[in-house]
C-alpha cells in the first residue's frame, strides 16, 4: 500500500516539475526572444511600403502593406486572427446591399405618404359636413341670434369652484410686490460685499498658485532631484538604444521648391551624418519640389532589457522620495514625521552627574 502511494506521489511530482519547466521555458522565451521588425519602401510616382513584425520563431506575425490596398494582417501559426482587407470588402458589400434596400424603402415610403394624404382628405370632408349639421341645430341658432344669451352662457360658471375672490388675489399680488422690493434693496446693498468677496477669493487663489509654484521650483532645484533626473534620462537613453534600428539605409532625392529650405534640411543632414553613418544618402534638388528614393529600416526589441531598465528606475529610493514629496506637499517631510512619532527619552545623565557631585562634596567634607 505504501509503495503504491509513493509511486503516485512520485508521478505527481514529476508532472509538476514538467509543468514548472514548461512555464519557465515559455517565460524565458517571452522575455529574451527578440521582436524582429523590418520596414521598406519605395517612392517614385506613388509610395509603395511594407512592414513586417515577427516574434517567437514566427509563431506571431504582423504584416502591413500599402497601398495594396493598405491592409493589416495578424497571423498566429497559420491562422489569420485579423485582416483589415477582408473587413473592408465586407463593408463594401454591406453598403451595396443597403443601397439596393434603400430604394425599396423609398418606394414603400412614397406609397405610405399617398395613402396617408388620401385618408386625411376624406377625414377633412367628414369633419366639414359634421360642423355644418351641428350649426343647423335650433339651440345653436338661438344662442347665436341673441347676444344676451351669449353673455349668460359664457359668463355663468359650470362649477362653484370657478368663482375667485378678486380682493384675495389683489392682496396676494401686493404681498409679492413688497417681497420683490425688499429683495431688490438687499441685492443693491450687497453688490459691494460681493465684489469684496470675489476680490479676496481671487487674491487667495493667486497666493495659493504662487505658493505651489515656489514649492515645486524648490523641489526641482534640489541636488537630489537633479540626480534623479539624470538617472531617469540615463535609463530612457538605454531603452531607446535597445530599441533603435540595427540597420538603416536610404537613398533619397529631395527638394522643397525653394533653395533656402532645401539648404537648411541639407545642413541638418550634415550635422547628423556622423551619428547616422554613410548608409543614408540625401541628394538635394534646389529647383523643384520632389521626393523620390528607397528606404530600409530593420531591428529588434527585447522585452527583458526594457523591463530591466524600468526595474532599476523603480528601485531607486530617490524616485519614491520625490513622489512622496509631491503627494504630501502640505505635510512635513518624512524625517520630521518620524521624529514626531518617536517619544522623547528621559534625560538621566543630568541626575547621575548631580549624584556624583554630591558624593564628592560629602567625601571632601569628611
Amino acid at each position: 500500500m505504501l509503495s503504491v502511494i509513493g509511486s503516485i506521489l512520485r508521478l505527481l511530482g514529476m508532472i509538476l516539475l514538467i509543468l514548472l519547466g514548461i512555464i519557465l521555458v515559455i517565460l524565458l522565451l517571452v522575455l529574451f526572444m527578440p521582436i524582429v521588425y523590418r520596414a521598406e519602401g519605395e517612392k517614385q510616382d506613388k509610395l509603395l511600403a511594407s512592414a513586417r513584425v515577427r516574434w517567437l520563431f514566427g509563431l506571431l506575425r504582423v504584416e502591413f502593406i500599402y497601398p495594396d490596398p493598405g491592409s493589416l494582417v495578424v497571423k498566429v501559426l497559420c491562422f489569420k486572427v485579423f485582416d483589415s482587407g477582408a473587413e473592408s470588402s465586407r463593408d463594401q458589400t454591406d453598403d451595396s446591399g443597403s443601397a439596393h434596400g434603400g430604394t425599396d424603402d423609398i418606394k414603400s415610403r412614397d406609397i405610405d405618404k399617398r395613402t396617408d394624404a388620401e385618408n386625411a382628405a376624406a377625414a377633412g370632408t367628414e369633419a366639414d359636413t359634421g360642423k355644418s349639421e351641428a350649426s343647423d341645430t335650433p339651440e345653436v341658432m338661438a344662442i347665436s341670434g341673441d347676444p344676451a344669451k351669449k353673455e349668460n352662457t359664457f359668463a355663468s360658471p359650470q362649477n362653484e369652484d370657478d368663482w375667485i375672490d378678486q380682493e384675495a388675489v389683489r392682496a396676494h399680488e401686493a404681498a409679492w410686490q413688497e417681497v420683490e422690493r425688499k429683495l431688490r434693496g438687499e441685492k443693491a446693498g450687497s453688490k459691494f460685499d460681493k465684489f469684496k468677496y470675489t476680490f479676496r477669493n481671487t487674491c487667495d487663489k493667486i497666493k495659493e498658485v504662487w505658493k505651489n509654484i515656489t514649492y515645486y521650483k524648490n523641489i526641482l532645484s534640489e541636488n537630489e532631484t537633479r540626480l534623479l533626473l539624470d538617472h531617469v534620462m540615463l535609463r530612457i537613453g538605454k531603452i531607446l538604444k535597445s530599441v533603435r534600428p540595427r540597420k538603416l539605409s536610404a537613398d533619397l532625392l529631395f527638394g522643397t521648391g525653394s533653395p533656402d529650405t532645401t539648404g537648411y534640411i541639407l545642413g541638418v543632414y550634415g550635422m547628423l551624418s556622423p551619428f547616422i553613418g554613410g548608409s543614408v544618402v540625401l541628394t538635394p534638388d534646389f529647383e523643384s519640389a520632389i521626393l523620390k528614393g528607397t528606404f530600409l529600416v530593420a531591428g529588434h526589441i527585447t522585452i527583458a532589457r526594457i523591463l530591466w531598465q524600468g526595474l532599476l528606475l523603480v528601485l531607486d529610493r530617490k524616485l519614491w522620495h520625490f513622489i512622496d514629496r509631491i503627494k504630501h506637499k502640505d505635510d512635513p517631510p518624512r524625517k520630521q514625521r518620524r521624529k514626531r512619532r518617536r517619544k522623547p527619552k528621559k534625560n538621566t545623565s543630568g541626575s547621575n552627574g548631580s549624584s556624583q557631585a554630591n558624593e564628592e562634596t560629602q567625601s571632601g567634607n569628611k
